[in-house]
């Protein structure tokens, strides 16, 4: 007997929603998968019928055909069992049901792992999964209780969580009550580290400042304890809160890697700090079949790049179409991936070889040494990073000063810098300003003819280049943001100039 059911898999980051049609005839015992599929996936036949048997269901020997299609789309994960298993149960009439039920099981996805036991086990995927489910109509999911965290986020469905392959039955008998999936989400406060704690360094923390409330990418320069890397992890503590579009993003990629956590009520901006000995494969994603990389997870928070030249000049240049397209792209021979990549850049990193230049008192490299490290951060990434800040080293006088702000009342600054630019950028697909094209550029950076002149003084002196041009303006843009201001001034531009200050 033919049946059909619902399940889901992974392509890249994208869920789909796969048919899994069974069939059950008479004749030699013989079991069957097709469909483009993964090992893990083939492998499920074992799975399936010591599950079945152990759960105390008897299915006569005969031959069992299951096929998942689409069949152009490869079939990846361990998903696929708890679909199989009902579907060979009711192709096989060990399962027999009411019409109302067959009707319901139209619109229902069923996702699960079994375990030899009959047990439902906790997959990958179930959030990105279920989105797409619910695009294309279904009302319902069966999914293992492992995963119920994930569908916090999920309205406008019936969720319905099971232990084992009988708690399944009972599902799709209408025997059991849906899961209630409507919680609060918990804020994002009590982060380890305060800019409060944090000596000294005001103009650098005014720059951290600036680039969180513009999504600007920036780079610290200085010797070692300076406090570059200390500035770079109090970044999640004064950004904003991730909207809901923003929250099922970044649960989605993590859901899909198996790195979200049961509870994902408290959904934060990822911080990401790779080390420097990564590979370019695990820092954009990669395999046959690819996986994301540190660039995706990333996404929508901050990658945090210290000792920025030890990194592979290969990895190093695979940041440029990220930063500049907000995505990358992996091309196999099966087909070309499209990863997100939209997150704010926090680059750190010495002045030399010894990390002392330029103070000769303490740097013993020569001038020729000096410029071959610095080198390693070619000028085409260079020109890609919107602020470069260098940051002496902390005298004695503010370590024993009295603390600046701390990372609540910046955050405040950036909150409302933020809701400018939602309110200037409502009807255009960017929400920062970093993100504004050269004709963006001209229509909402009104400058005074002062600040006109000021910068293109600098532009001539600094040999700036054209995209530099306009990312100082995008940064002066901010800077009067916070300023409340609708005009550029002076004293704006100039601001902005001095953040591309090297050594």
């Amino acid at each position: 007997m033919y049946n059909i059911l619902f399940s889901g898999g992974i392509t890249s980051i994208d869920g789909n929603v796969i048919s899994v049609e069974t069939d059950v005839t008479s004749g030699l015992p013989y079991f069957s998968m097709v469909g483009l599929l993964s090992s893990e996936v083939k492998e499920s036949g074992e799975r399936v019928k010591s599950a079945i048997r152990n759960s105390g269901y008897y299915v006569s020997p005969g031959r069992i055909t299951v096929s998942l299609t689409p069949g152009d789309i490869r079939k990846e994960g361990t998903g696929f069992d708890l679909a199989i298993a009902l579907g060979i149960l009711m192709s096989a009439k060990v399962l027999v049901l009411k019409d109302e039920d067959m009707q319901r099981l139209n619109k229902t996805l069923i996702l699960g792992e079994l375990g030899l036991d009959g047990s439902v086990k906790g997959i990958n995927g179930v959030l990105p999964i279920i989105l797409k489910a619910k695009l294309r109509g279904f009302t319902c999911c069966i999914i293992p209780k492992s995963n119920a965290g994930e569908t916090h986020m999920i309205d406008g469905m019936k969720i319905y969580l099971v232990n084992n392959l009988k708690e399944a039955v009972d599902a799709i008998n209408g025997n059991i009550m849906p899961y209630d999936n409507n919680i609060e989400y918990n804020k994002n406060d009590g982060y380890r580290f305060d800019i409060s704690n944090v000596y000294g360094n005001d103009y650098a923390k005014r720059a951290l400042l600036i680039a969180v409330c513009g999504m600007h990418n920036i780079l610290f320069m200085g010797p070692p304890g300076a406090g570059k890397s200390m500035l770079a992890k109090c970044v999640p503590s004064i950004m904003p809160e991730p909207d809901m579009a923003e929250r099922i993003d970044i649960a989605s990629i993590y859901s899909i890697c198996g790195l979200l956590k049961d509870d994902i009520s408290f959904v934060k901006r990822p911080f990401r700090m790779p080390h420097h000995s990564i590979t370019l494969k695990a820092f954009t994603g990669g395999g046959s079949y690819p996986k994301p990389g540190e660039l995706t997870l990333a996404h929508r928070g901050v990658l945090f790049l210290d000792e920025l030249p030890e990194f592979k000049s290969e990895v190093l240049e695979s940041l440029r179409e990220p930063l500049e397209d907000r995505y990358i792209n992996i091309v196999r021979n099966k087909g070309t991936y499209k990863f997100p990549a939209d997150f704010l850049l926090v680059a750190a990193m010495n002045n030399c070889k010894c990390g002392y230049y330029p103070d000769r008192n303490l740097c013993k490299c020569s001038e020729v040494e000096v410029s071959k490290y610095l080198n390693r951060v070619r000028g085409p990434l260079m020109d890609r990073i919107d602020m470069c800040i260098n940051i002496p080293r902390v005298n004695i006088n503010e370590i024993e000063a009295k603390r600046g702000n701390n990372s609540s009342e910046l955050k405040n600054i950036v909150d409302k810098v933020m809701n400018i630019q939602q309110i200037r950028f409502k009807d255009l697909d960017i929400r920062y300003n970093s993100q504004m094209n050269n004709e963006q550029v001209k229509e909402y950076c009104t400058m005074t003819s002062e600040a006109s002149n000021i910068l293109k003084l600098a532009y001539d002196k600094m040999h700036m280049s054209v995209r530099i041009y306009y990312k100082i303006i995008k940064v002066a843009r901010t800077i009067a943001d916070i300023d409340n201001s609708d005009v550029i001034n002076e004293k704006h531009i100039a601001e902005a100039i001095g953040y591309r200050n090297m050594i």
